[in-house]
């Protein structure tokens, strides 16, 4: 194994650079925004004794009540020990309970207290200011813009997953259960 230095040199003797076109890259433009604006987040809920992993428990509790743990792992993208810390956590401090859901009693489903609800309304109190900051001089068309930019990004790119689906889709099947039936 050849030995750590700056200029690690190929086999023409040139210095070995890692190059892609960054510029040109939607991942990476996505990626760094995502990545400033959970910094910014997660230091201002940090300030409210809440961590980012919880704002996110309760995010998705928020967008889809009837999560299990199981759904909320796969939805956070973490393994399924990640969250049950996280969980038991939430649970020691009085944010949520753990109930056996009714048609698989092997599952959990996560209930929120109304401990949860005070750090929730801090908690979107904390987001409107962080997304304040981060659309700064924006007009609203380059808002609606940009919010269906990234929607045309999701959908270009979607796998059909029933658990993992944007609010507004939770939401507007919390309104019409029977569309939901109709897809099913």
């Amino acid at each position: 194994m050849p030995a750590c230095s700056t200029n690690l040199l190929d086999s023409s003797r040139k210095p070995i650079v890692l190059t892609y076109d960054f510029d040109a890259s939607v991942g990476y433009w996505i990626g760094m925004t995502s990545h400033a604006i959970r910094r910014a987040l997660s230091a201002r809920l940090n300030e409210a004794g809440i961590t980012i992993r919880q704002w996110e428990v309760l995010a998705w509790l928020a967008c889809n009540a009837n999560a299990s743990q199981a759904d909320l792992a796969e939805c956070l993208g973490v393994e399924p020990h990640t969250v049950v810390g996280v969980i038991g956590r939430m649970e020691r401090d009085g944010w949520l309970k753990r109930c056996p859901c009714d048609d698989d009693r092997r599952r959990n489903r996560l209930v929120p207290t109304e401990r949860a609800e005070e750090v929730w309304q801090r908690a979107v109190e904390i987001c409107q200011e962080v997304r304040a900051q981060a659309v700064a001089g924006f007009t609203p068309a380059e808002l609606s813009l940009l919010k269906k930019l990234c929607g045309d990004i999701r959908e270009n790119l979607a796998v059909p997953d029933p658990v993992c689906q944007p609010c507004e889709a939770a939401a507007a099947e919390r309104a019409n259960p029977a569309a939901r039936l109709a897809l099913d």
